[in-house]
C-alpha cells in the first residue's frame, strides 16, 4: 500500500507539474535580479550573487510569484486524494484490505510530504541554478543592512548556506501543514476542486485581514518567509506551524469521527 500510495503521489502529473510551475515561478523573480546594469564600475564583487539572487527569485522580488501561488502548489499533488477515492469507490476496495486508521496515517503522511517537497524542490533547483551563474558571497552590509530584518538576519550574514537549508525547510513544512489543511477541507466536499482552493483563499484572505491590523508576523506568508518582516520570531513562526497542524488534524478527525457514528 505504501509503494502504491507514493507512486500516486510523485509520479503523478500533479506533483511534477507543480514543481515546473514552481521554478518557472522562481525564474520569473530571477529574471527580475538582473535588471538594471549588470557591471558597475568599482562594484564588490559580490555585488551579484548567488544567495541574495535566490532570495530575489521566490521572496524577495516585485513580483514573489512564488509566495503567492504556494498554497496552490503544495496542494496540487495529492491533497485532493481522499475525496477521489471517495467519491471513486476506491475507498471502500482500500478499507477491505487495511484498517481505516493506518489508511488514514498512510495517507496524512504521502500528502504531507508531497506538498512539503512541492513547495521545497523548486528552491532546491533555483538555488542550483544561482550557484552556476553567481559567485557564492556576500558583500559587505550597508548601514541599512545592519538593522536587524528578521530573526534569520544574523544567519543570513553570518553563514548563508544555513539561512538557505533553514528557509527551504520553512518552506518544506509550510508545504506540508497547507497540504494537511487542504486533506482536511477534502473530509467536508465531495468536489476536488474545493480541497484545493480553500487553502489557496484561506492564506490570502487571512494575509490581508492580519495584516490589516497591523499582525504581519502571524500572516500565513510570516509562517515561512518572515525575512521582511520585523516583528517575526522562531516563536511566530513555529507557533503558526504547529497551531495550524493542529487544528487542521482536530477538524479532520472531528469529521471523520461522526462520519464513522453515523456510517
Amino acid at each position: 500500500m505504501w509503494k502504491t500510495e507514493f507512486q500516486r503521489a510523485f509520479l503523478g502529473i500533479p506533483f511534477w507539474l507543480a514543481v515546473v510551475i514552481g521554478t518557472l515561478l522562481c525564474m520569473i523573480g530571477l529574471s527580475s535580479y538582473f535588471e538594471g546594469p549588470n557591471v558597475i564600475p568599482g562594484a564588490h564583487p559580490f555585488y551579484r550573487n548567488a544567495y541574495e539572487a535566490w532570495l530575489f527569485a521566490y521572496a524577495e522580488g516585485p513580483t514573489a510569484l512564488f509566495v503567492i501561488l504556494a498554497p496552490l502548489l503544495a496542494v496540487l499533488p495529492h491533497a485532493d486524494a481522499y475525496v477521489m477515492d471517495r467519491t471513486t469507490g476506491y475507498l471502500r476496495f482500500v478499507l477491505l484490505r487495511v484498517p481505516r486508521w493506518r489508511y488514514f496515517l498512510m495517507r496524512l503522511a504521502v500528502v504531507a510530504l508531497s506538498g512539503g517537497i512541492a513547495t521545497a524542490l523548486p528552491l532546491i533547483i533555483t538555488f542550483g541554478i544561482t550557484n552556476l551563474m553567481l559567485p557564492r558571497g556576500l558583500p559587505p552590509r550597508s548601514p541599512g543592512e545592519l538593522e536587524p530584518v528578521s530573526f534569520l538576519n544574523v544567519v543570513y550574514w553570518s553563514n548563508p548556506d544555513v539561512f538557505v537549508f533553514i528557509a527551504t525547510g520553512l518552506a518544506f513544512l509550510f508545504g506540508a501543514v497547507y497540504a494537511t489543511f487542504g486533506f482536511a477541507v477534502s473530509a467536508y466536499v465531495d468536489k476536488r476542486y474545493l480541497a484545493l482552493v480553500t487553502p489557496f483563499v484561506f492564506y490570502h484572505v487571512t494575509n490581508f485581514v492580519l495584516a490589516a491590523l497591523g499582525l504581519e508576523e502571524w500572516t500565513p506568508p510570516g509562517m515561512w518567509v518572515p525575512f521582511g518582516i520585523t516583528t517575526s520570531t522562531a516563536f511566530s513562526v513555529f507557533a503558526q506551524l504547529m497551531l495550524m497542524l493542529t487544528a487542521t488534524l482536530l477538524a479532520f478527525a472531528l469529521r471523520e469521527t461522526r462520519r464513522s457514528v453515523h456510517a
